[in-house]
């Protein structure tokens, strides 16, 4: 289809382009994966003549200039189906996988530059090619049952039967979460080499923000608007977590602690990984805890809500794999939490750290209140978390806030030469050290601020400080 778009933009019989991109060549199987060409083999086996075939190109670059529809518009990219929904939500990085669902359930993993041969099913195929630089390969695999699972909607699961050939029941509401699923029993064995009868799986929420709730290590979320919010990428040995809602100045809601915490566990789990940098994405570390997502909740959903921030928290303090932080524009909140953890804090010198817990109601969390003390000393900590003084990057690093300085907009480039030094020293020996400084006075902290959240945020002053923070107008509070 892209040839034929191609060719009749560029001019047809009238001097067109004959081209495709190597991601649509692949899709042919006569095409050399490596060399990134037909394949003469090939070729001569099934008897396809060379000449009757389009030249591979890259993905992007300009392939000529629209003649007819658009005219003098450049022509400039191509892409296959599957790996254009691979680009989209921006799977640049090795490991980043996407999952859509239609006819087929298609699953594309990014594997970087190198191809990646694998049993089970998976396929080898060109993830994309961005002009003269490597091609990005890609590990595939389908199951074509996905539309018939996604498509049949029950307005309630509740004592729903579902369909009796593939067991699916759909979520049409909120209100279904925690009572609907939709469970695939049966798929068949079109477009899957091999099928066990009694797998099944679970798709929670497809048509709003993810809920918290799960299926595997994937979060189902619809794809209008900004979908990611981790983005993950390497550098040599040191693995950068970006904070990546920039639209809400990366507040941390749910589903942010739930991923850093995951992606966060993957990096420490990982041998290959000898340094972490955490930042965060738009020239802003992160405004704190999504305070428009924190409702009223009992003592047990607040446990929940704490669970992934103190894992997080655990993995930076005694995970053994360095942590520097990143720090450009603010750190509020919940975000002077994940700064102070970290191992090495790199601040921009306009950036600004502020920590007023008090303004919403609630105590200080993350482990702030065991944290701060250790790096400021007990008097500054009780003036940013008690008085909520902000703190500029110059003060900061005064009192051991932050351990080092950096321009305006170079925080990450310095951290990331801070990692590589920590890269080079001997993982066992760092990772003894970080459980011996932490010790366990930090998981008897959390343990106390767990109980406290719990109880504050039951509050009247918690519910005005929320309402306050939505109207933007001072809090009113009571005490009660």
């Amino acid at each position: 289809m892209e040839s034929w778009l191609i060719w009749n933009l560029s001019g047809g019989v009238d001097g067109g382009v004959h081209v495709t991109d190597v991601t649509n060549a692949s899709r042919t199987l006569l095409m050399d994966l490596h060399t990134l060409s037909w394949d003469d083999d090939l070729l001569a086996f099934f008897g396809v003549p060379e000449v009757m075939l389009p030249q591979i190109k890259s993905s992007t670059e300009t392939y000529g200039t629209a003649r007819k529809v658009f005219p003098g518009v450049l022509i400039g990219a191509a892409l296959g189906d599957q790996q254009a929904a691979l680009c989209g939500p921006t799977c640049f990085a090795p490991g980043e996988t996407k999952r859509t669902y239609g006819t087929g359930a298609f699953l594309l993993m990014n594997t970087g530059t190198t191809p990646v041969r694998a049993g089970n099913g998976l396929l080898t195929t060109v993830g994309y090619k961005i002009g003269d630089e490597p091609a990005v390969y890609a590990l595939e695999g389908s199951i074509a049952i996905g539309r018939a699972t996604g498509t049949r909607r029950i307005g309630s699961a509740r004592g729903a039967r579902g369909d009796g050939e593939t067991g699916a029941v759909a979520i049409s509401s909120p209100g279904d979460l925690g009572r609907a699923r939709a469970h695939i029993r049966r798929a068949g064995t079109c477009w899957s080499r091999t099928w066990t009868p009694s797998a099944s799986g679970t798709i929670c929420r497809v048509d709003g923000r993810p809920p918290g709730l799960r299926a595997g290590p994937y979060i189902v979320q619809k794809m209008s608007g900004r979908a990611r919010l981790i983005t993950v990428t390497g550098h040599d040995a040191t693995r950068v977590l970006t904070l990546d809602r920039p639209e809400v100045r990366n507040a941390i809601d749910v589903p942010t602690r739930e991923l850093l915490r995951d992606e966060l566990r993957r990096a420490v789990d990982d041998p290959a990984v000898r340094a972490v940098v955490l930042t965060g994405a738009g020239g802003t570390f992160s405004a704190g805890g999504d305070v428009r997502s924190m409702e009223g909740a009992g003592p047990d959903a607040v446990r929940a809500r704490l669970a992934p921030l103190h894992e997080t928290v655990r993995l930076i303090a005694t995970g053994g794999t360095p942590v520097i932080a990143a720090i450009e524009g603010v750190a509020a909140g919940l975000g002077v939490s994940l700064a102070a953890v970290c191992d090495h804090v790199v601040a921009a010198e306009d950036a600004r750290f502020v920590a007023a817990f008090g303004k919403v109601g609630l105590v200080p969390d993350g482990g702030l209140l065991w944290t701060l003390p250790r790096r400021v000393g007990m008097g500054r900590a009780r003036d940013m978390l008690l008085f909520g003084t902000p703190v500029p990057a110059s003060r900061a690093y005064e009192i051991g806030l932050a351990d080092s300085l950096a321009p305006p907009g170079a925080a990450l480039a310095a951290a990331l030469e801070r990692a590589a030094g920590a890269a080079a020293l001997a993982p066992l020996s760092v990772a003894a050290a970080k459980r011996l400084l932490v010790g366990d006075g930090l998981e008897r902290l959390m343990e106390a601020e767990c109980l406290e959240q719990a109880a504050l945020f039951g509050t009247v002053d918690f519910a005005e400080g929320r309402a306050a923070f939505a109207e933007r107008r001072p809090p009113r509070f009571e005490g009660r």
